[in-house]
């Protein structure tokens, strides 16, 4: 298995994920208003690739057509704990749509856009933006999830260590960890071709980006295909 493109591959799928609507978008308008930060209401891509936004009108009505920097954070799928753990930082141009209404619709050709996560950083070229990439619901993956159990997440997450299973391993670093956060396993990502496990250790915080054998299309595929991947 070629791990470095599986890794890519996966990153360009996480940043398309999180801009089609998964995470918390917010924007400044660096040139005009760089100390305010404006959070959305929600956002999405369009057909075409376009970044969508809808934000408070009153929020909004002071800013013109302008240059912005969008980000994106994301965090963990496990929301026991609050663990950032992906952000998406893009520059563009918004343009608001006519219409009145208590909400602002607005759009943004995305220009330059990274994606950092326990991964590194990775750009993602304007071509890699695909608004037709599958983004699962987190409530039912982590439902589905929780059927596969948290053993065979801990099988997985080792397996992958050792190269037992296809998979890589993300971050390894020494991290000072409280005592009940120690031995630990988080979720940290989940999509079609695969999951993201974060385990800690008494002394260390290790990240793995598991490769599923099957692509998963709904949430119980994902359960099924997370079992068959134990070694």
């Amino acid at each position: 298995m070629d791990t470095t493109n599986f890794q890519n591959n996966y990153a360009v799928d996480l940043a398309n994920r999180m801009l089609s609507g998964a995470g918390l978008l917010s924007f400044v308008a660096y040139r005009t208003y760089p100390a305010r930060t404006i959070t959305t209401l929600e956002h999405s891509l369009d057909v075409d690739g376009t970044l969508v936004v809808k934000c408070w009108q009153d929020d909004v009505a002071h800013l013109p057509t302008s240059e912005v920097r969008i980000d994106v954070h994301k965090e963990a799928l496990d929301w026991g704990t609050s663990i950032a753990f992906a952000s998406v930082h893009a520059l563009g141009r918004i343009e608001w749509r006519a219409g009145g209404g208590p909400v602002r619709v607005g759009t943004v050709h995305l220009q330059q856009c990274h994606l950092h996560w326990p991964g590194g950083t990775q750009r993602i070229d304007a071509e890699a933006i695909n608004p037709a990439t599958r983004r699962l619901e987190e409530v039912e993956v982590l439902q589905a999830l929780s059927t596969a159990g948290m053993n065979t997440l801990h099988s997985l997450h080792s397996e992958v260590q050792v190269g037992l299973t296809h998979g890589c391993v993300l971050t390894d670093m020494s991290y000072p960890l409280c005592p009940h956060q120690q031995n630990r396993m988080w979720i940290g990502d989940a999509s079609e071709h695969g999951i993201v496990l974060i385990g800690s250790t008494d002394r260390r915080l290790i990240t793995t980006l598991v490769a599923l054998p099957d692509a998963a299309t709904t949430p119980t595929d994902l359960a099924i295909a997370v079992s068959a991947a134990v070694a």
